[in-house]
């Protein structure tokens, strides 16, 4: 029993380290940690990369500091997403202009993508590689998600004076994502250590409340 019960504790800490990157990467979706940014010839700052390890939703900011020093994020550089596997959604700030080749190339699970209404250059093969991908955009920059070469997996919501989301919105779901995936691990965990320790006949244990889930027998 008692080789059990540090099996056990090991499960237990093997679980919290798990939850705590977990944690780390759900929350880190929306912030300037995953971003890298450059200066542009012109003096704006141009995202320039993200972290492939980014999950949700990814809120880039309109301005950043790039070696102490502000600067307005006007470009979406070339494969700057290229390769991010876990994003879902991501909101692109007023005051970005053009979004560069293969932004957004091989990003598998991005399903939702908010345009400003400055940006007025798209290159066509930003998309290349996504399954299916619902931009929202406006009348005066639709055109740019309509050409050949996009049309097979971009889906466009044209708005109208307005954004159908806003960043509150997203970062709820990155919230609520994280919170379903933390449940998900725990149900998990428990499954294992009753499985387990039905290895023991002389272990026997009932939970002292109703769990909002099914233990399989």
């Amino acid at each position: 029993m008692k080789n059990k019960m540090k099996k056990l504790l090991c499960t237990f800490m093997c679980f919290v380290i798990s939850v705590s990157c977990l944690a780390v990467s759900t929350s880190a979706a929306d912030a300037d940690a995953v971003l890298k940014y450059k200066v542009s010839d012109d003096g704006f700052a141009v995202v320039s990369d993200c972290d492939a390890s980014a999950t949700g939703a990814v809120v880039i900011p309109s301005k950043v500091l790039i070696n102490g020093k502000s600067y307005n994020v006007k470009y979406i550089g070339d494969r700057a997403f290229d390769g991010c596997y876990y994003i879902t959604v991501i909101k692109i700030p007023e005051g970005v202009t053009a979004i560069r080749n293969h932004a957004f190339r091989d990003c598998l699970s991005l399903t939702d993508v908010y345009i400003p209404e400055s940006l007025i250059v798209c290159q066509y093969d930003a998309f290349d590689g996504c399954a299916s991908v619902t931009v929202h955009c406006y009348r005066s920059n639709y055109q740019f998600f309509t050409v050949f070469g996009m049309s097979a997996n971009i889906d466009v919501d044209v708005v109208d004076g307005k954004e159908n989301s806003s960043t509150s919105d997203i970062e709820n779901e990155t919230s609520d994502n994280f919170i379903m995936n933390f449940i998900q691990a725990l149900k998990s965990m428990i499954n294992s250590i009753i499985e387990y320790f039905k290895s023991d006949d002389d272990f026997d244990f009932e939970f002292p409340f109703e769990l909002p889930f099914e233990i399989p027998v």
